[in-house]
């Protein structure tokens, strides 16, 4: 008998593979192997190597912050101005300083001092409440643009993988890229997505009169993660990128809404 499974495609992420995920290990554990697998993939055999530094500097923040937020995760915005790398289609992580907090320390003050040694970073709260991680000054107008209604169809409800770009495939959106000269590098994503299922986190069928920047937060609280915004200026052969992703900022073996004993 044929494993039934779900593949999915997006674009607007880095590259990487397609995974299966058997159903008989249920919903749950399908959840938690994408989590491991989109957090390690860009340093699988092959891929270049400023990705694989890209990778490693993103994965020593969060190796940080994530005790920060303890079991619960985010949410989290992390921001961060860098440079274009082929074209556009890849906006490296910065390497930047980092250290532990005082012991005990949670939360913003815990944040606030994992990057207290590297000048280049601001640790903020937006006007959610979210702690906001900003690494130099990326350019954040298109943010503010606003969107009358962001349809969500059942996968992109449960899935927080799909919601980053969510904003980015409506007419508004199209719009301001173009009034700012903006580009959003095009990308193919291939992976398995989680089923709509009861008691798994998951957003409203649409969200209405909304900026993109409020969108992001409502994916951040909903799903515990961090949203990754990064910005390239413009140059001569090109123009402005930006890009979106997420990251988890809980213990992926142990999401918060799973009972716990």
């Amino acid at each position: 008998m044929k494993t039934p499974y779900t593949k999915s495609y997006s674009k607007g992420y880095p590259l990487f593979s397609s995974l299966r995920i058997p159903k008989r290990f249920g919903l749950a554990f399908a959840y938690l192997v994408l989590v491991g697998a989109a957090v390690n993939l860009a340093a699988a055999d092959g891929a270049p190597k400023g990705e694989i530094e890209s990778q490693r500097n993103l994965d020593a923040v969060l190796n940080f912050l994530r005790p920060a937020f303890t079991f619960e995760g985010g949410p989290a915005r992390i921001s961060y101005a860098t440079v274009c790398i082929r074209d556009g289609a890849f906006l490296p992580f910065p390497k930047l300083q980092v250290r532990p907090p005082s012991t005990g320390e949670t939360g913003f003050n815990a944040v606030r001092e994992i990057f207290r040694d590297d000048k280049r970073v601001k640790v903020t709260q937006n006007r959610s409440g979210i702690v906001t991680i900003t690494v130099g000054e990326p350019l954040t107008d298109i943010l503010e643009t606003r969107i009358l209604r962001l349809a969500l169809p059942p996968k992109e409800q449960y899935n927080a993988q799909l919601k980053p770009v969510s904003p980015v495939d409506t007419e508004e959106f199209r719009s301001a890229e173009r009034a700012l000269g903006i580009k959003v590098p095009p990308s193919v994503l291939g992976y398995n997505v989680v089923e709509p299922t009861k008691g798994l986190p998951h957003l409203p069928s649409s969200l209405r009169n909304i900026t993109v920047d409020e969108a992001l937060d409502r994916i951040a609280r909903t799903f515990h993660v961090a949203i990754l915004y990064s910005s390239c200026p413009a140059q001569s052969n090109q123009p402005r990128m930006i890009m979106f992703d997420s990251v988890p900022l809980y213990d992926a073996l142990r999401p918060p809404w799973f009972p716990r004993h």
